[in-house]
This record gives C-alpha cells, sequence and structure tokens, in this order.
C-alpha cells in the first residue's frame, strides 16, 4: 500500500489535526524505506490474520482485568474483533469510540484518557 493511502485507512478523519502524527516523505528515499517495509512485513506476517494464528483459542487465558479501546471507524482492523475479543476474555469492557479509527488515542484523547482513568479506578 502506499504510505498516502494510510492516514485514511487509519484515522477516521485523515484531513483533521490527528493527520500531523502520520507524516509522510515528500520524496520516499528507497534506502530509507527498505527496512521498515520487511520489517512491517515480518510483523504482518506473524499476527495478521489473528484468528488464523490462533488468539481466538489463546484469549481465554487472559485473567486481568482488560479494557479494550477500539475506533468505531477503524479501517485497519475491524471493530468486529474488539467484540470478539471482548467476548473471549472473561469480564473484558470493551469501549468503542466514534470519530476515531485504528488510533483512538490521537483522534479522540480525552474520551480515551477519561475512559482508562475510569477503568483503573
Amino acid at each position: 500500500m502506499p504510505a498516502s493511502e494510510m492516514p485514511a485507512l487509519i484515522l477516521a478523519d485523515p484531513t483533521g489535526r490527528s493527520r500531523r502524527c502520520c507524516p509522510l516523505p515528500i520524496q520516499p528515499i528507497p534506502s530509507r524505506c527498505w527496512r521498515p517495509s520487511t520489517t512491517s512485513h515480518r510483523s504482518s506476517s506473524f499476527i495478521w490474520p489473528l484468528p488464523d494464528k490462533g488468539l481466538d483459542r489463546r484469549l481465554y487465558r487472559v485473567h486481568a482485568p482488560t479494557l479494550l479501546i477500539w475506533g468505531a471507524q477503524d479501517g485497519l482492523v475491524h471493530p468486529a474483533y474488539g467484540k470478539a475479543f471482548a467476548a473471549k476474555i472473561n469480564g473484558a469492557k470493551l469501549q468503542v469510540f466514534d470519530h476515531a479509527g485504528h488510533l483512538p488515542q490521537l483522534e479522540q484523547p480525552e474520551k480515551v484518557a477519561a475512559a482508562v482513568t475510569a477503568f483503573l479506578t
């Protein structure tokens, strides 16, 4: 995927203020792109797709209080994954934030901070 398409995939509003957190090179330099690209590919092949790698079968092992935070407009990992994960983790709480993509902590920082603080309290 071209780097220029990534903000639309991970941000609910790719033109908003959170866009500054996803800077793109003006002109990509191939030698600087190679290592991050291969590292990202290796990571992706390890964890994606999550259900095929057995995560679904291991979630029952989580016994710690768990808060899952998801953006309602997440274009990278659909919110249905959050619901499925929460259903498999005993007592887990799922908090979905509207007007947020894959990075709700950037697009809705006050709401995410309040949810985490309430959960930890």
